[in-house]
């Protein structure tokens, strides 16, 4: 039986191991990493996009309300603006990126309600859980069930 990369990394002794010894020091280094960079603010920074992005930071902030993950978030926010703004290398792979994102239908929103976000009337999409019990989750099984469910709307 296949399994889909949630089920190994989320499951059994995997698990474990890819918190406390990949996830845990990535998380800290990112944050350290940061905290070297001067801080970008509205008045240093002359990139029109960059402007966006602090906009999403600021209400990516108010809805996110896991005190845990605060400096993290705020690390990955001002590495990205940071980036964006001075280095054009990565600017226009960023844009590709986003670009990409568009072009192709991401679907966003996979699960609701989602721990720890405060969004009023969040919306997204029914997740695959709910048509294939994780228990039983392999992709063949899934990918079938998906198919019918789609055919029956």
């Amino acid at each position: 039986m296949e399994k889909f990369y949630r089920n190994i990394v989320l499951t059994g002794a995997m698990r474990n191991y890819i918190k406390d010894k990949v996830k845990a020091p990535l998380l800290k280094k990112i944050v350290s990493l940061a905290s070297k960079y001067p801080d970008p603010t509205r008045e240093n920074c002359v990139q029109p996009n960059v402007f966006i992005l602090f906009d999403i930071w600021d209400k990516f902030i108010e809805y996110e309300n896991n005190r845990g993950r605060k400096l993290l978030f705020d690390a990955a926010f001002k590495l990205l603006i940071a980036t964006y703004e001075h280095d054009p290398y990565y600017r226009f792979r960023i844009d590709w990126i986003l670009e990409e994102i568009n072009k192709r239908g991401w679907q966003p929103r996979s699960r609701i309600p989602m721990d720890c976000w405060t969004e009023p009337g969040a919306i997204g999409v029914v997740a695959w859980e709910a048509v294939v019990p994780v228990e039983e989750a392999d992709v063949p099984t899934v990918i079938k069930k998906l198919t019918n469910e789609k055919r029956k709307d």
